[in-house]
């Protein structure tokens, strides 16, 4: 028998010596592939379903869970994409088509390039199975070699073995073919050392689609005349989409550094960037806007609609605060209730009162274009990025305006299991966040919205919600509104088990 063993060890080569490792994904991909969110592969993988290493999951993992991989399989992605799309307005880099000419041609060519590797590899295994099959009946015939028995039986096995193998592998054909599809439609960044990860799509900038995934990636102009969006590639391929006034040294550039706002993703890259992390690490900001729309609400509310310059953007994190101000006029914090995957476009809710002199300097403004003074952000009702965890967010009546953004985010970042939003509102049901709402709730599997009318005792719905969400214990929460209502509704949450440091509250009038 050991003369056998050695005999196969030679045929082999060096692949006896070793193995070969099993193909992983990071998690974004192999969310895109399976058709579903990132929430919901946490969920999967917390549950033991799916096991990750450095953050990769295995094909044979995926396959396993998700066993109809197939190409038109795209539901999720295309809900959370049109959500997305909604929130953020395209840019000249960003139109939603697909990648230039350039970048296209050169994705094919790495992508050929893979194909064949892959094809030639496929190749010499199937000729070394068949050779090793043949040498084995050979052997199996030979009458001087003991233990022929085993040798014929070893290969009805190899025979048997690489004919279900080409059967399982119809699924990782599938998977295969649409990774191919989406790996020239689309790139996958990693930043370190955060971790973080998106997609760099059609003909947008890496740093508008760190933008469009929630990220928070330096940045300053955004026009490729200021250097802080510099960043370092350590891996992949990257595209100049077009030229800029601040010039990186050639030793940077040797080194891998380009401007995020003026480079595309060509291949899968690894990014070495700073981001913010906390409210602490934005810079506070003072940019003068446009007065974009003013729009009645249903209820005690207008809607405020600012655009700021191309070239200052007001970088703010979801849940935070900025000032805002007229000329000649009172200014006031307000909670911002846009995403920052678009700090071009700010909304804020506004408080009818006759008696308040910025709502009052706020009706004297004659329409679209007057200029506002806009300062911030200010601050620390935030979401904690890396926490999966289930998150609920309650408003109370205008508390809704940070709860707002806060989801958008979160919807944005796709990272979070289950989103529970609850809005306690005097406001009549059917104005445009309710229909805003709803149609999210509608779209998306694990986001659930209720809008509870009027508040007639806040810890009695408190008290309602809490039955509505499961495992209270490792549920984030967010609470926003009047303070006496929250501090009501943070004490009901307490006794219903939730622990103090995952809730945070903000006190909106």
């Amino acid at each position: 028998m050991q003369q056998i063993v050695g005999v196969i060890r030679q045929l082999l080569g060096p692949m006896a010596g070793g193995r070969v490792m099993p193909q992983s994904l990071n998690l974004s991909r192999a969310a895109r592939l399976a058709g579903v969110s990132r929430g919901e592969l946490q969920k999967k993988i917390r549950k033991g379903d799916l096991s990750t290493f450095e953050g990769e999951v295995l094909v044979s993992d995926l396959l396993r869970v998700y066993p109809n991989v197939e190409l038109e399989n795209n539901e999720m992605i295309e809900r959370v994409a049109l959500i997305r799309e909604l929130a953020q307005p395209k840019t000249d880099y960003s139109d939603g088509a697909l990648p230039i000419p350039p970048v296209v041609r050169s994705r094919l060519e790495k992508l050929n390039a893979i194909l064949g590797q892959t094809k030639s590899a496929l190749n010499d295994a199937e000729d070394l199975i068949v050779e090793t099959i043949r040498r084995l009946e050979a052997m199996a015939a030979d009458d001087s070699i003991p233990d022929r028995t085993q040798l014929g039986e070893l290969a009805r096995w190899m025979k048997e073995s690489a004919n279900a193998g080409t059967q399982r592998m119809d699924q990782r054909a599938r998977l295969f073919a649409k990774d191919a599809f989406l790996r020239v439609v689309a790139a996958s960044v990693k930043v370190i050392p955060s971790g973080h990860e998106f997609f760099v799509e059609g003909t947008e900038s890496i740093l508008d689609a760190s933008l469009r995934a929630g990220l928070h990636l330096n940045y300053g102009c955004t026009g490729g005349n200021c250097g802080s969006c510099k960043a370092r590639v350590v891996s992949g391929e990257a595209w100049k989409l077009r030229q800029s006034d601040y010039r990186i040294s050639e030793v940077e550039q040797g080194m891998g550094y380009l401007l995020t706002c003026c480079n595309t993703a060509v291949t899968d890259i690894v990014l070495e960037a700073s981001e913010a992390s906390s409210a602490a690490d934005l810079p506070e900001q003072e940019i003068l806007a446009k007065l974009d729309q003013i729009e009645t609400l249903s209820g005690d509310y207008v809607r405020l609609r600012l655009e700021t310059p191309r070239a200052s953007r007001l970088r703010f994190l979801a849940g935070q605060w900025a000032r805002l101000g007229f000329k000649g006029g009172e200014s006031r914090k307000l909670p911002i209730a846009s995403c920052p995957c678009d700090g071009r476009h700010l909304e804020f809710l506004v408080k009818k009162d006759p008696d308040d002199p910025f709502y009052c300097g706020l009706r004297r403004q004659t329409g679209s274009g007057d200029k506002v003074a806009v300062t911030g952000p200010f601050g620390d009702f935030v979401l904690d990025d890396d926490s999966s965890a289930p998150l609920l967010l309650i408003a109370v009546d205008g508390g809704i305006a940070p709860i707002k953004s806060l989801a958008e985010h979160a919807i944005s970042i796709d990272t979070v299991e289950e989103l529970y939003l609850y809005w306690i509102s005097t406001m009549e049901p059917g104005n445009y966040l309710d229909r805003l709402f709803r149609s999210w709730n509608d779209s998306l599997d694990n986001f659930h919205y209720q809008c509870v009318p009027g508040h007639p005792g806040i810890s009695d719905i408190v008290d309602r919600i809490c039955d509505d969400c499961s495992r209270l214990e490792r549920v984030d929460v967010r609470l926003a509104g009047p303070s006496g209502e929250i501090d009501a509704a943070n004490r009901a949450l307490c006794r219903h088990g939730v622990a103090k440091e995952r809730i945070k509250i903000d006190s909106v009038p």
